[in-house]
């Protein structure tokens, strides 16, 4: 049939143009935002394991950036700690935007009540 035919066309080739514009690593990320969103609609336990991990991973990464400070201060190499706030301009603005972007950093335990109440009572 030349209808089905025509279809298939243009249906492979608006696939192709998708996929034009997808990078390997929009490709990668694609694919862990949708295994992300499988767990979290699969199970709240699941994605809550799933959460844990992260956090200590997290934790992990910040006891090495933090270890790694700690050795380079033993080791001497402090030079770089003689005028740490140089040419830092002091102004209401960017002080309300490092609280902003610092709140902004944790606004996900805002959630954490809802996803709590959820894991004990199911039922609501």
């Amino acid at each position: 049939m030349p209808t089905e035919h025509y279809c298939m066309h243009v249906q492979l080739k608006h696939t192709r143009d998708l996929f034009y514009y997808i990078s390997k690593t929009n490709i990668s990320f694609y694919f862990f935002s949708v295994v992300i969103l499988y767990v979290n609609c699969y199970s709240v336990n699941l994605a809550t394991s799933v959460q844990n991990v992260f956090t200590a991973a997290k934790l992990v990464a910040i006891l090495i950036v933090i270890l790694g400070g700690a050795y380079k201060i033993i080791e001497g190499n402090v030079q770089h700690l003689q005028h740490p706030f140089r040419g830092t301009k002091y102004n209401l603005g960017n002080i309300a935007t490092a609280f902003y972007t610092g709140l902004w950093a944790y606004d996900g335990w805002n959630n954490l009540n809802y996803v709590t109440e959820e894991i004990k009572n199911p039922s609501k």
